[in-house]
C-alpha cells in the first residue's frame, strides 16, 4: 500500500478475500482507505459500501442444487444459476470515520444504510 498508492478499494467476491475478510478491513482501516466489497454483510463489519447478493441466498441456491443432484438428477440436467437478488448497503458511520460524503443522490438507491 506503500509502494504503490490508491484511493479505493474493491474487493472481489472470493473465498479466499472473504475468509482474510478481518485482515484485509484491519489493513483498509489502518490506511483510512474506503472500500467496495461484494457481500453485502462486508459493510456490517465496517466496508464503506457492499453491493452484491447475499451469502445466505448463495448457500441457498447451492443447497437447492446439490439436493437435486443428491435426488439424483444428472450434472448435465441441473441448470447453472446467477443469483437474483442484489443488495446496495452503505455504511455511514465508516464514511464519517473517512470523512467522505456520500453522494446524496446515492443515499435513496440503498436497500440499507448503517449509521
Amino acid at each position: 500500500m506503500k509502494a504503490t498508492p490508491f484511493e479505493a478499494v474493491n474487493v472481489l467476491a472470493s473465498p479466499i478475500l472473504w475468509g482474510a475478510r478481518s485482515l484485509i478491513q484491519d489493513r483498509l482501516d489502518r490506511h483510512r482507505l474506503p472500500a467496495i466489497w461484494q457481500w453485502p454483510e462486508a459493510a456490517g463489519m465496517g466496508g464503506l459500501i457492499a453491493y452484491g447478493p447475499r451469502l445466505s441466498a448463495i448457500f441457498g441456491q447451492c443447497a437447492r442444487l446439490v439436493a437435486k443432484l443428491l435426488r439424483g438428477a444428472k450434472v448435465a440436467d441441473v441448470p447453472v444459476e446467477q443469483p437474483t437478488g442484489f443488495e446496495l448497503i452503505i455504511n455511514l458511520e465508516t464514511a464519517k470515520r473517512l470523512g467522505i460524503e456520500i453522494p446524496l443522490a446515492l443515499l435513496p438507491r440503498a436497500d440499507t444504510t448503517l449509521e
